[in-house]
């Protein structure tokens, strides 16, 4: 019944009753990785992104780059009605073999935050060799992570999947180098040793697919060196990932966007100390993922410090679970929510 209903909201005669509550506001969306049944990763079905491109340009939404938004929010220019803007973390290697094409085929503005170490193979995603060292057989183990026993054991599949993903969660919320030291052990007492290089499944787009890309029209952003919580970091090293990153991002393309965005992004991952560095660097803002959409007046009343806080959405798998957020509705239900919890 609940879904039949979500179905019939996100119509579109019965969502633009929605659209005045977002009148004055942008819905920024994120996305990971993507679906390749061939390589068998798993990610968000391109076929479902074709989909909700198709049916956000027959709704009539705006579709606008990061850069243009951004610009709007910090200068005080009114935001076009129903601004939608699609963005990418991290650089994985699926997003220009499936999604790029997608995007194109829309004219769809899209920007990408890339791990910059990543890139340049220095490094592999942390959690991506949680997952790797998990997933290679059925297992169990016990660890301690400063100072908190973590215990868990598995089959194959879906357990082993969800051993790695409740171990990943807990690993975000301890200093950065104890994580490095917790995976590690992991790999000596499951017996399986980490590849120095990054496994195929695992890999990044290259430099040059990012120069292609780019040239076409999509735009990328700085997403740290090797992605760490900045917030479980020390001063020297959450300074490096920040600055580092930019460098190397503007050396590789002309115009790389000013905007960066915090690794792991909510708001318990960075703190006044990133946002700090990001001024000095003259970066036009920074994107988290906070849930609630992009508005002129959150940045114009929210201090100095309001254009590195701007939210962004997961994008949903679900045309209806799109339309829900784009068309406002989302938006009436939360306040509705926060209005039943004060009374």
């Amino acid at each position: 019944m609940k879904k039949l209903a979500l179905s019939v909201l996100t119509l579109p005669t019965t969502s633009r009753l929605f659209h005045p509550f977002v009148r004055s506001r942008a819905t920024i969306l994120t996305l990971h990785r993507f679906a390749e049944p061939d390589r068998q990763t798993s990610g968000h079905p391109v076929g479902m992104l074709d989909l909700q491109i198709a049916a956000l340009r027959r709704g009539g939404y705006h579709l606008m780059g990061l850069d243009v938004l951004m610009r709007q929010l910090v200068e005080g220019v009114p935001l076009h009605p129903r601004s939608v803007v699609f963005t990418v973390d991290d650089g994985y290697g699926d997003f220009a073999r499936m999604a790029a094409p997608v995007f194109a085929r829309y004219d769809c503005p899209v920007t990408v935050f890339l791990t910059t170490g990543y890139l340049d193979r220095e490094c592999w995603f942390w959690w991506d060799q949680v997952e790797y060292v998990i997933t290679a057989r059925p297992g169990s183990v016990e660890l301690d992570l400063d100072g908190i026993s973590w215990a868990s054991s598995w089959g194959g599949g879906a357990e082993a999947q969800a051993a790695a993903g409740n171990l990943v969660e807990r690993l975000k919320q301890i200093p950065d180098d104890q994580k490095q030291l917790a995976i590690t052990r992991l790999s000596d007492r499951l017996d399986v040793p980490i590849p120095s290089a990054v496994p195929a499944q695992y890999a990044p787009m290259s430099w040059d697919e990012v120069r292609s890309l780019h040239q076409r029209g999509v735009a990328f952003g700085p997403h740290t060196v090797n992605h760490p919580v900045l917030s479980r970091t020390p001063d020297r090293q959450s300074e490096f990932e920040l600055r580092q990153s930019w460098q190397r991002l503007s050396a590789e393309i002309a115009s790389p966007t000013p905007v960066f965005c915090y690794p792991n992004g909510t708001l318990d991952a960075f703190g006044s100390r990133e946002m700090a560095t990001l001024r000095s660097m003259g970066l036009l803002g920074a994107v988290t993922i906070d849930h609630d959409h992009a508005s002129l007046a959150s940045v114009r009343d929210g201090g100095p410090d309001a254009r590195f806080l701007i939210p962004r959405f997961p994008c949903p798998e679900s045309r209806a679970g799109l339309i829900q957020i784009v068309s406002g509705m989302e938006f009436v239900k939360s306040r509705i929510r926060r209005w039943v919890g004060r009374r």
